[in-house]
């Protein structure tokens, strides 16, 4: 076995070559990891990008449902004091009709007690005005005794009406 002598020159040169390959070799493995990165980045940004539309589309649809169901509870709130305003104002006739029957009834009370002592004025006033006639004919016949008796009677007669009358 021969041992080739080399040139401190060659050996100097071969070095610097075999440095220059291992820089080379460590620009490249750098530039590849660079352009890797670079493209994460950007498959990144557009996966980034492709949820911000995403939101962006959901959004408006939420939106939409938001103010669809917005407007359909504002129709439905309107509707609700509709029939609330119904109800009252049926609630406000029912109490007047309620109101008015009782007038009637208490009218009609009153009006049954009045009639009453009334019908008991009339009634005496016609046997009064009987017992008048009476009394004529007892007095043109001279029996003073009998016209005495209804003269009593007449006076009875009135003073039921006059407490009738003062009843009514």
């Amino acid at each position: 076995m021969q041992i080739i002598e080399i040139s401190l020159e060659y050996r100097v040169i071969a070095g610097i070559s075999g440095m220059v390959l291992l820089f080379a070799s460590f620009l490249v493995v750098f530039v590849i990891s660079h352009r890797r990165k670079l493209q994460y980045h950007k498959d990144l940004n557009a996966l980034n990008e492709e949820r911000r539309q995403i939101l962006i589309r959901q959004n408006i649809i939420l939106e939409n449902k938001v103010e669809a169901r917005t407007t359909e509870l504002v129709f439905q709130k309107n509707e609700l004091q509709k029939s609330l305003q119904e109800l009252n104002m049926a609630q406000m006739q029912l109490i007047q009709k309620e109101r008015m029957a009782s007038l009637g009834e208490v009218t009609a009370g009153i009006a049954h007690e009045m009639q009453n002592p009334l019908n008991f004025v009339n009634n005496f006033s016609e046997v009064t005005m009987e017992l008048i006639e009476e009394l004529k004919v007892e007095i043109r016949k001279r029996d003073i005794d009998e016209a005495f008796l209804i003269a009593d009677s007449i006076k009875e007669s009135l003073e039921k009406i006059n407490h009738h009358g003062k009843s009514a």
